[in-house]
């Protein structure tokens, strides 16, 4: 899983997100982050199938949404997703959002997925210890990412340290607070200091 990523949460579909995902992959990033809920599916996939570059080449993460309804429901919302991706399996698929009562249904769907080899991974987004317990404890595999945001403003210090005892790696998005933070006196300070802009 490549250190950065270009996530398309805000970006909107058709081609906003195709353009940005060809940029960055021609500018050197090697993971789209997507999910059902974004709306953009289809259009990470044309261009990850149009950058050129060889589908080994590229880390394709995206989520489940509606966890809430079930097994079955899990398994037709991947299929919906790689096919309107067009790829033949992503790298990394997440669980968005953790449902009370349902989530280790849902996981033994995403069990299933991987083991069919169409997620090479699989993993959790927004997920604090009491809902992983019940995964690590009942589940028969463990979940290899948790996504939650993560800024040097939000640390969330009892997931990181939780995760980091369970061998689960933390992916942190919204890493610059959505940009609204570059006039904070430190943040100012320390670029400052660096010769830099708050911006980089």
């Amino acid at each position: 899983m490549p250190l950065f990523g270009l996530g398309v949460w805000a970006a909107q579909s058709g081609k906003e997100t195709y353009d940005a995902v060809l940029s960055a992959l021609k500018t050197g990033y090697r993971h789209i982050d997507t999910a059902e809920m974004y709306g953009n599916e289809k259009d990470v996939g044309a261009a990850v199938n149009d950058s050129g570059l060889k589908r080994e080449e590229v880390f394709v993460t995206t989520k489940l949404w509606d966890s809430g309804l079930g097994y079955d429901h899990a398994l037709k919302a991947f299929d919906v997703s790689l096919q309107k991706m067009n790829l033949d399996y992503v790298d990394l698929y997440l669980i968005h959002w953790p449902e009370k009562g349902s989530q280790l249904k849902i996981w033994r769907a995403l069990e299933r997925i991987k083991k069919e080899g169409r997620s090479r991974s699989i993993g959790v987004s927004n997920f604090a210890p009491r809902h992983l317990k019940e995964l690590l404890v009942e589940g028969s595999e463990h979940p290899v990412v948790n996504q939650i945001e993560l800024s040097p403003f939000l640390q969330q210090e009892h997931i990181y340290s939780f995760c980091q005892k369970e061998n689960i790696h933390l992916t942190g998005y919204c890493p610059l607070s959505r940009g609204n933070r570059f006039d904070e006196p430190n943040l100012c300070q320390i670029a400052k200091e660096m010769k830099k802009s708050a911006f980089g």
